[in-house]
């Protein structure tokens, strides 16, 4: 049955709604925890998948709504990157493909699906990142570093990648040396806390391609069985 005139549906307009606090929700918690996709991104991401599913449904062509998951597939990779051997985004991309898959769930009207992947989708994310935090504080692997440095930029530059690298770290000796030139040169041992996505080795690789730094060694602390 053909709608009176001048009576305005409110179907669309109620669908960008849900769908702009649900993908708002899910970017809310990424953003909470720092990630480069966050409020906006996902708020955007669910809300455009639902404007294009309407305007499929509107139009009756399927096309429009087929090719929102290809475009999805090109904004979910641009989050991921490589940091040495870890790739680093993954959940972030996760989570834009599920605000889009929201989106358009709420464009085609399935309100079980939405209320069920809404739900899912935001308790996962939080759940995830807690359970993430507990784990990488019970499992950080320890390990004592002993760098030679000259400089003070080559300390700065040493604190700096142990930040970018999520180490914590904390000095626990430092003192002068002299080299076979007369050089003063500062020894400063580390006690550090890796991640378990990161390699001893690698770290230590990085550190020791730093401008200034003589030698770096290292030693893991194996757990006692």
């Amino acid at each position: 049955m053909a709608k009176p005139q001048g009576v305005i549906d409110l179907h669309p307009i109620a669908s960008l709604i849900l769908s702009a606090i649900l993908g708002g929700a899910i970017g809310l918690q990424r953003q909470a925890a720092q990630k480069p996709a966050g409020f906006r991104t996902h708020l955007l991401v669910s809300v455009g998948c639902c404007a294009f599913v309407e305007i499929s449904r509107l139009s009756g062509d399927t096309r429009i709504a087929a090719n929102v998951l290809t475009g999805i597939g090109f904004i979910g990779a641009g989050a991921i990157f490589r940091a040495g051997v870890t790739a680093h985004g993954l959940t972030t991309a996760a989570s834009i493909w599920a605000a889009a898959a929201i989106g358009m769930a709420i464009g085609f009207g399935y309100p079980s699906s939405i209320t069920l992947a809404g739900a899912t989708t935001v308790i996962t994310v939080i759940a995830l990142a807690l359970s993430d935090s507990a784990f990488d504080r019970i499992f950080r692997r320890k390990a004592k570093v002993s760098v030679l440095y000259a400089g003070e930029p080559a300390a700065v530059a040493i604190v700096q990648l142990l930040s970018s690298r999520d180490v914590q770290y904390r000095a626990s000796d430092e003192y002068m040396v002299s080299n076979a030139d007369g050089r003063r040169l500062t020894q400063m041992h580390f006690q550090v806390a890796l991640p378990h996505t990161i390699a001893l080795s690698e770290v230590v690789r990085e550190m020791a391609a730093l401008p200034g730094v003589q030698t770096v060694s290292a030693n893991e602390h194996l757990p006692s069985n």
